[in-house]
């Protein structure tokens, strides 16, 4: 392709491979990523495939393709840190070589290929493969989708036809109507700009929409029989006023509506109460470190389309715009919000940022690139000073050799951005940067940071101690999903009102913090400290706690302790 030379490409890729493959070693952090191992983990030893229970209860929230993979995963491979990760990052290099084909057919091959280079270095796309979420799969399903069903416009292959309702098939399986309703809106744009009119109304799609069907009968049976037959299961959902308890509730409806459109409509209850502009600084992180530059590609896109509107132009890309800001708008609308919703975007704003990227190298005047060249200078610059705290102030006592790593990869990065070609300036010396941050994060940084979340090292001391699940108790325990996942046990929780009724077994053990100890010991009940352990809500950072001297004050015990009779 010509942008850059082969070596340095090579070292990329290497790069890349490593922060990958270390963020798929570190330890499962709760809440979400060990929830869902957890459930992964109960379906395969059940195995009932088509319900979905959370230590023995109901679960609605998430469809379950995510559990499908990662119970085959466990099967074929055992339980591991990396089993419950390795369907996401397969998953996730769907998505970066769908990216580069889509850029491909939409523009050419450096702009796909770029775009590929992009999404697989932005920060949220690294982070949802170590903290793996539902949106790994899905944004990975969705570009294959409206690559695949774009080829079928351009050349009227039925296998494309095929597989890009298959995409849509698979990422409805990971997290609902989205995984149609982006391809939708990505499509739809794609017509509208072109005015192939008669490309909205393709009796095609209909077929399409059938094997997509098809395809859905197994999650959708699951949910008939775990939910729509049963209304006097009784199902708790948080809300603005606290839990809501609902009885008849439709599994089916739950999916293919309320999940999804009754965010915006306000049928769903769950609300956090954040405003229309949340997805704005969230893209800005999750994009990291091409945002800026995606910000500005994007108004430029707009100002630009908006003048071919005026002008009458003809064949207009609007796929990819259409394809970002559409579900950008409706994802503001939602009265529920968390940063990865907007994950499943960010291929086409890696298309979008490529092209942008590469006319303000060859084709724009020299003001609009040294503006770029400012801009990715002070993105260099904030993740030397990222990697500078994190080594020297957060976790000092890291070793020499990170020491080492961490000059040769920035080093390589500042060498790029001063003395390189002038795209090597604005791409390669941001990706040697970015990916030697995130070597130094998954392989260093979240070791330890994991120190404090216990449950591997609890479940270990469980296993030596010989403590069966009839005789382990806890009291909603700090990292409660990730125990569950590494003992493999059914916690038994113990309220504090439940406790002057409780026979313990002789040999009982219990895990708890130190207020909870402090409740066994106002109800009478005698034990012997085996084991303490530091405890934090690893994804709830803090200055405080990242500060070695004020960490203390926020990090708290858990305890395994021995029940005395």
């Amino acid at each position: 392709m010509g942008l850059f030379k082969r070596w340095s490409i090579n070292l990329i890729f290497a790069l890349a491979g490593l922060v990958y493959l270390l963020g798929m070693l570190v330890e499962i952090m709760d809440v979400d990523s060990a929830q869902y191992a957890l459930i992964s983990r109960e379906m395969l030893e059940s195995g009932n495939f088509l319900e979905v229970y959370l230590q023995g209860n109901n679960y609605l929230d998430k469809p379950p393709l995510l559990f499908w993979i990662s119970a085959l995963s466990f099967k074929l491979f055992g339980y591991a840190n990396w089993s419950f990760r390795l369907g996401s990052v397969l998953f996730s290099a769907v998505g970066v070589i769908s990216t580069y084909k889509l850029g491909n057919l939409l523009y050419n091959k450096r702009i796909g290929f770029l775009a590929a280079l992009m999404l697989m270095s932005s920060q949220a796309f690294i982070s949802m493969n170590q903290d793996v979420r539902t949106d790994t799969i899905l944004a990975s399903a969705v570009v294959l989708s409206v690559w695949q069903l774009t080829e079928f416009l351009y050349y009227k292959q039925k296998r494309n036809l095929v597989w890009g309702f298959v995409g849509i098939a698979i990422a409805m399986m990971t997290k609902g109507p989205i995984g149609l309703m982006v391809p939708i809106l990505a499509l739809g744009s794609y017509a509208i700009g072109r005015k192939r009119y008669r490309d909205l109304f393709k009796v095609e799609w209909l077929i399409g929409l059938g094997i997509t069907l098809v395809l859905l009968l197994p999650m959708s049976y699951g949910l008939y029989t775990q939910f729509d037959q049963h209304p006097e299961k009784v199902l708790a959902f948080n809300s603005d006023a606290g839990v809501v308890r609902k009885d008849s509730v439709s599994g089916l409806k739950f999916y293919f509506w309320d999940q999804s459109f009754g965010r915006i409509t306000g049928e769903n209850v769950w609300s956090n109460n954040s405003g229309p502009d949340f997805f704005i600084h969230t893209f800005l992180w999750s994009f990291i470190p091409w945002s800026i530059l995606a910000v500005w590609a994007i108004f430029w896109r707009v100002i630009v389309t908006t003048n071919d509107i005026i002008k009458g132009q003809k064949k207009q890309e609007w796929l990819t715009l259409g394809g970002f800001i559409l579900p950008f708008i409706a994802f503001s609308l939602s009265q529920y919000k968390l940063p990865h919703y907007i994950n499943v975007i960010l291929p086409f704003a890696a298309i979008i940022t490529s092209e942008f990227t590469l006319r303000v190298v060859y084709e724009k005047s020299k003001g609009w690139y040294r503006a770029a060249y400012i801009i990715q200078g002070l993105n260099i610059l904030a993740l030397i000073l990222i990697y500078a705290l994190c080594q020297f102030w957060f976790f000092p006592d890291t070793a020499v050799p990170w020491t080492i790593f961490g000059v040769f990869g920035l080093g390589t990065g500042v060498y790029f951005y001063w003395k390189g070609a002038a795209i090597d300036k604005l791409i390669l010396s941001t990706l040697f940067c970015m990916l030697t941050a995130n070597v130094y994060l998954n392989g260093q940084f979240y070791p330890e940071l994991m120190k404090y979340q216990p449950s591997d090292r609890v479940a270990a001391d469980i296993k030596r101690l010989n403590i069966d699940e009839d005789h382990f108790f806890v009291s909603f325990p700090p990292g409660g999903f990730s125990l569950a996942y590494y003992t493999g046990f059914n916690l038994t929780n113990i309220r504090e009102e439940s406790l002057d009724t409780t026979e313990f077994p002789r040999n009982s053990f219990y895990y708890g913090s130190n207020s909870e100890l402090e409740m066994l010991r106002e109800h009478g009940i005698d034990y012997q400290v085996i084991h303490t352990y530091p405890t934090f809500h690893v994804t709830k950072l803090s200055l405080q706690f990242l500060n070695p001297e004020t960490r203390n004050e926020v990090v708290g015990q858990a305890n395994l302790v021995k029940l005395l009779p």
